[in-house]
């Protein structure tokens, strides 16, 4: 499952970025507490958790699932612990010390709640959101993502200015300081970037098709599986589409914007 889960992730996120592949996974049984990699845990409500060690001068990660967990809820745990693998492997560890340790949770439980999402798990993403684990920081981070797309997300984890989300203020995710580049002097300011963004397509295009056991599409650079839901740019703005069929040289999609319904062919636009 967790192999599952690693490879759903990568090729749902593949334009924006990848995620680790040094990593031990293991079970985990316990209820009033554990013992994982020589710590004793005591929370009942720990379904998983994640710890960097070294071996022959290379990082790696030791997770540990609880084991009886239903289906859909490990598959969530398998999201979560991989992304605090993501962390250890893409943010500084300056960076990492200014992050508020809810606000890590929260965003590794966001990542699990966008893999239930692209799943169709309603339970589970409600579960999610029903949890007070991260009090709080998991519905700012999704709310984040839905207004300001995956990528600032990411920013903000690697190079963010604040340590945590705050309600009425998630514009804060787009403060950021990017890191000044070797070859080049000075990196264009953030506002500017994000009022002049590379050139989107002004339509949505059908870009490509990878067909097997679970077809994806790529439109205007994202990555769908059927059913998935995103927002994608589209000229100088986003736009949030379903995906809802896809077949070996087109795709059916809806504009839910819009609330229009398109078929996207890879020989034409639209």
């Amino acid at each position: 499952t967790f192999e599952q889960v690693h490879d759903y992730m990568d090729h749902l996120y593949v334009r924006f970025t990848s995620f680790p592949t040094n990593v031990d996974v293991s079970t985990i049984d316990g209820i009033d507490g554990f013992q994982f990699d020589g710590n004793s845990f005591e929370s009942p409500d720990i379904l998983g958790v994640t710890e960097p060690y070294t071996t022959n001068g290379v990082k790696r990660y030791k997770i540990g699932l609880l084991t009886g967990e239903p289906l859909s809820q490990l598959e969530e745990t398998c999201a979560h612990e991989l992304s605090h693998a993501w962390v250890g492997e893409n943010v500084s560890p300056e960076r990492h010390g200014r992050i508020d340790r809810d606000a890590e949770e929260g965003f590794c439980e966001m990542m699990g709640y966008l893999v239930m999402d692209a799943m169709g798990e309603e339970g589970e993403k409600k579960r999610v959101l029903e949890n007070a684990y991260t009090r709080g920081q998991v519905e700012l981070f999704v709310a984040a993502e839905q207004e300001y797309g995956f990528d600032e997300i990411l920013d903000w984890m690697q190079y963010g200015v604040t340590g945590r989300l705050e309600e009425g203020h998630l514009d804060e995710v787009r403060d950021v300081e990017m890191p000044q580049s070797e070859t080049v002097a000075k990196f264009e300011p953030r506002a500017e970037r994000v009022a002049r963004p590379p050139s989107a397509p002004a339509r949505l295009q059908l870009q490509g098709i990878m067909w097997g056991g679970m077809p994806s599409a790529i439109i205007n650079g994202s990555s769908f599986f059927a059913g998935d839901r995103q927002k994608v740019p589209l000229g100088r703005t986003r736009v949030t589409v379903q995906c809802v069929r896809i077949a070996k040289t087109s795709v059916e999609i809806r504009n839910l914007d819009s609330g229009e319904d398109l078929r996207l062919d890879l020989s034409s636009n639209h």
